[in-house]
């Protein structure tokens, strides 16, 4: 019976890597498949150039405490460090670029489960009922 309940376990554990992660997705019902495409490019290609990439270096100070027991007793001690990062001081600004035209186009950002390793068929046109339909490739797809 144990040998069972772990196999069972290990088998739901299996299942739950099977299970195709959510993905976002802009659709205007109606649009070809194309048109779609099209529109994302443009918005992307105008936030980027109203908001082109601003790398710049940051530091973070960081300290730690520590306490432990050996052979020679209670010993303690303090350490520190700085770790230092790129970012980009634009990003914030060209996604909300990017969000506003898409949306003054028609535009609705919906979550769907990605399509998985199954075969998956891309649509032509972007339907009026996404329900049952996945992400396939940053497309909508019929599973």
């Amino acid at each position: 019976m144990r040998a069972m309940r772990y196999a069972l376990i290990g088998a739901l554990a299996l299942a739950g890597c099977a299970v195709p992660t959510a993905e976002e997705i802009w659709i205007r019902p109606g649009l070809s498949a194309f048109e779609a495409d099209r529109t994302v490019a443009a918005c992307a290609g105008n936030a980027r150039v109203q908001f082109p990439e601003r790398r710049a270096l940051e530091t973070v100070r960081s300290a730690g405490i520590g306490i432990g027991v050996g052979n020679r007793g209670v010993r303690g001690g303090v350490g520190g460090g700085i770790t230092v990062f790129e970012v980009d001081r634009n990003e914030a600004r060209r996604d909300a670029s990017f969000y506003a035209c898409m949306r003054q186009a028609g535009f609705t950002l919906v979550t769907l489960p990605g399509c998985g390793s199954g075969p998956a068929t891309p649509l032509e046109s972007q339907p009026f009922d996404v329900r049952g339909l996945c992400v396939a490739n940053g497309r909508l797809a019929a599973p």
